[in-house]
């Protein structure tokens, strides 16, 4: 993963759903020494990270961004998506459980089909 790496996150384009899990997971450790987070919490966070990875990567021809910041007790995970086939987040279109799981676990998720054809994707996790 090309990343670059900031005080609270970090932005590139992972090249796999454990790539991005593992990212989420050093930021979610910095976060957690300074305030527990529960295990349920922390799977949580790690599952639906790696399900909106893996459904970008099914459901659209490449990611051209991916952020990951931890803002306020929350983990912020923003990406957009190329040339994604319609109805490929939420709008209908899914090839199993995953992204209905994400949509019971998220504080918030917001899916955006932008002007210029590519799909935005926010995920909020409240972490504490």
């Amino acid at each position: 993963m090309s990343v670059v790496r900031t005080v609270n996150g970090w932005s590139g384009v992972p090249s796999s759903p454990r790539e991005a899990r593992e990212g989420a997971a050093r930021l979610m450790t910095i976060e957690d020494s300074r305030s527990v987070i529960s295990a349920e919490v922390w799977c949580d966070a790690l599952l639906c990270t790696s399900e909106l990875v893996a459904h970008a990567q099914q459901f659209s021809s490449a990611i051209a961004d991916c952020r990951v910041i931890l803002d306020r007790g929350a983990l912020d995970m923003q990406i957009v998506c190329r040339d994604a086939r319609a109805g490929a987040f939420g709008w209908g279109m899914s090839s199993g459980w995953g992204w209905m799981i994400v949509e019971r676990i998220a504080t918030s998720l917001t899916v955006t089909l932008l002007p210029d054809g590519l799909i935005w994707a926010r995920l909020l996790i409240r972490l504490h």
